[in-house]
């Protein structure tokens, strides 16, 4: 019985397979001329690496999306949770070429290496999926202060410890529990989906694992989700502070996530 199944499920995979397969060979037929203000190569780069999983039309329903959690993103919205810019607002273009570059870890989206020309052609292309491109001017990013914990690491993470519990982290990440004890309630987002907080010391940091990353995330949120930014609501020593603790966490032992 287990072979039979075994056998069920490769064939089911092979049938999937297949049914992509026949289905990018008449992919040209969909696709339409480059719209204005996009090229042909951010065009056919959006239908090569984008497509399978965003759809043709950018509406997050690729033939490949079918079964992802989370979904794609839906581009015809013009949301994006990573954006440098602020909670809700629309994203720089450093911003998409990290994502772009670096993909999102824990989610299917992953890195892409694309050329600098490839990479330009691809953002402008993106910016053709919503109106909201038109109707709104992209923010400039929010400014990265200099650390000024530099040379001081055990300090900062002292420090960014005792802030994570004071102004409320610990509510949706309580990370320095043993991961049985954790508790968090599922989280709703813009996009219809229930969102689990991520465990720092299970999960991977989705938009980069560099201070400087965790930092951007940090200052301008996840928009779409429960993250709000904290640029501005709290003193620049102690935003460094807390994604000092954050590194901290994420660099410290890693823990599997189901545990005995």
């Amino acid at each position: 019985m287990k072979a039979l199944v075994t056998l069920s499920l490769a064939a089911l995979a092979s049938l999937g397979a297949a049914v992509v397969f026949a289905w990018a060979l008449h992919r040209p037929a969909f696709a339409a001329a480059a719209p204005q203000g996009s090229s042909e190569l951010g065009r056919a780069t959006y239908l090569s690496h984008c497509e399978p999983c965003h759809g043709v039309n950018g509406d997050g329903h690729g033939p490949a999306s079918v079964g992802m959690r989370p979904f794609p993103r839906d581009f015809t919205r013009g949301e994006f949770k990573f954006t440098r810019t602020g909670y809700g607002t629309l994203p720089s273009d450093a911003a998409l070429r990290h994502t772009i570059r670096d993909g999102l870890n824990g989610t299917p989206m992953q890195g892409w290496a694309l050329s600098e020309e490839e990479l330009v052609a691809v953002i402008a292309y993106l910016k053709t999926l919503s109106v909201r491109w038109k109707e709104e001017e992209v923010p400039a990013e929010l400014e990265v202060d200099p650390d000024p914990w530099t040379g001081r690491v055990t300090e900062a993470v002292a420090e960014g410890k005792g802030l994570y519990h004071r102004v409320g982290c610990a509510s949706c990440h309580p990370s320095y529990e043993p991961y049985s004890l954790e508790r968090v309630a599922l989280k709703d987002d813009t996009w219809g989906d229930k969102v689990l907080p991520i465990s720092f010391t299970v999960h991977r940091l989705k938009s980069g694992e560099t201070r400087e990353d965790v930092y951007r995330v940090i200052a301008s949120g996840v928009s779409g989700a429960a993250m709000p930014g904290w640029k501005g609501m709290l003193p620049e020593d102690q935003l460094w502070a807390l994604a000092y603790y954050v590194e901290s966490l994420a660099r410290g032992p890693r823990r599997p996530a189901v545990q005995p």
